[in-house]
């Protein structure tokens, strides 16, 4: 049978009840008063012993199903954990692949584009502008189970602090950081390495 812990509270405060009201308020105008409330000192301490450990009574129980329901949903948890970072890496390496593709798919379409239009200027053809055959990937990907967005962003690492630009030392992620969301991403000494993140959102 559960023993119910509010009840087991409220006995205790009931049972303690005029030693709660006598520590409320406390004066000691006498040697009697004093007496009494040394007893009232060893009397709240043994009653705080008590309900000490009447809660440990209530928690520990506790506290040993949560250690094993942890260890229930640990290995499950790793390895899930594990699959979510080994396909976010996957679906990263697949996007810069294809962003890669398409960037260098659209400069050779741009390339060719201008020495036709330099070309053009002797012999007076009309260059239309290209068609752009490179596949843009979009930013969202709608699938069965909701959707994925892809966040870029640069990952900073400073490989080599000593060639480090002195305008940017200690140096200072911060100033990095600055200068690579100008799109300076050639800094010495540092290794700045494009990175897509997947957020997903599941449909309800």
């Amino acid at each position: 049978m559960s023993v119910d812990p509010f009840k087991q509270l409220e006995l205790l405060k009931e049972k303690d009840s005029r030693l709660l009201q006598h520590i409320s308020e406390i004066q000691i105008t006498s040697n009697e008063e004093r007496k009494s409330y040394e007893d009232d000192l060893i009397s709240a301490r043994n009653a705080y012993n008590k309900a000490e450990e009447m809660r440990k009574s209530f928690v520990n129980p506790l506290r040993l199903s949560e250690q094993r329901i942890n260890a229930l949903f640990k290995p499950y948890l790793s390895r899930i954990g594990t699959g979510i970072s080994q396909i976010s890496m996957a679906l990263d390496k697949w996007r810069k692949e294809q962003v890669n593709k398409t960037e260098e798919e659209m400069l050779t379409e741009a390339q060719l584009y201008w020495k036709r239009k330099a070309e053009a200027k002797t012999t007076g053809e009309v260059v239309p502008l290209p068609e752009l055959n490179a596949v843009i990937q979009p930013k969202t990907s709608h699938v069965n189970m909701g959707s994925v967005t892809y966040r870029e962003f640069y990952d900073i690492q400073i490989i080599t602090p000593d060639l480090v630009p002195r305008e940017l030392c200690d140096p200072s992620i911060k100033k990095i950081r600055a200068k690579v969301d100008l799109n300076e991403l050639d800094i010495p000494g540092v290794l700045v390495t494009r990175k897509y993140v997947p957020f997903t959102r599941g449909y309800k």
